[in-house]
């Protein structure tokens, strides 16, 4: 239920080219294939895809991961242990074979003085996350009268990773290997890489933003601003 509810919001916010199942994902040669995928994003303008059932019953779809625009593993709780799960599932998907798609268009070419086009720029990137609605893994509950209160578990963001690359053999942050984000509903986001657009690669960057915690009142624009 937690991944079709989810599935139902994405199918409102994304345009109409993007369709969201839940399936197993295919190699570019058709020699491999992923590990059941809670949500995988798939461009429908290309073909390559046997979408079996899309209501969430007992049925798969199957993808080619030419056409993946990102996958999903929903969780209920982020725990160790469905978080080492979920990371494992989606590896399964980043150690498929892909034939790379580039486009080799002079640099910097310009059309309608709205599209920019970059030479050598890879066309069929994806990206992953791990979206949870609990999380007990960056925090734990509170042995106090207050069940409900909880403090953070980790003292630093090194510590996080440290922990998370034990659970996931050093490949949760690698470039080819990469969980670019986790997010949970009760109000984490875990960024454990950042994009480096000089030298065009992820680099390690470890940081929890703890949602919700602060709100800023906007403040009306004056007239000499």
């Amino acid at each position: 239920m937690l991944e079709f509810a989810l599935k139902r919001l994405l199918e409102k916010l994304l345009p109409e080219y993007v369709g969201v199942t839940r399936g197993i994902i295919f190699s570019s040669d058709c020699k491999d294939e992923s590990k059941e995928i809670d949500l995988v994003l798939f461009d429908k303008r290309y073909a390559g895809n046997l979408i079996v059932n899309n209501d969430f019953s007992d049925t798969l779809s199957y993808i080619s991961i030419d056409t993946v625009i990102g996958v999903i593993s929903v969780k209920k709780t982020i725990t160790n242990k469905s978080l080492k799960d979920a990371i494992e599932n989606i590896n399964s998907v980043n150690n498929l074979y892909k034939k790379p798609l580039t486009n080799a268009i002079h640099y910097d070419v310009k059309f309608n003085n709205e599209l920019n086009y970059r030479k050598g720029k890879i066309l069929n990137n994806f990206f992953s996350c791990i979206v949870g609605f609990k999380n007990d893994f960056f925090y734990e509950r509170q042995p106090v009268k207050n069940k409900d209160s909880k403090v953070p578990k980790f003292k630093d963001e090194q510590k996080i990773k440290e922990t998370i690359d034990k659970l996931s053999g050093n490949t949760w942050y690698k470039n080819d290997n990469r969980v670019d984000f986790i997010y949970t509903i009760d109000g984490t986001l875990f960024l454990p890489l950042e994009y480096d657009e000089k030298k065009e690669h992820f680099q390690e960057f470890i940081k929890v933003e703890k949602l919700g915690e602060l709100k800023k009142t906007i403040e009306p624009i004056k007239k000499d601003d």
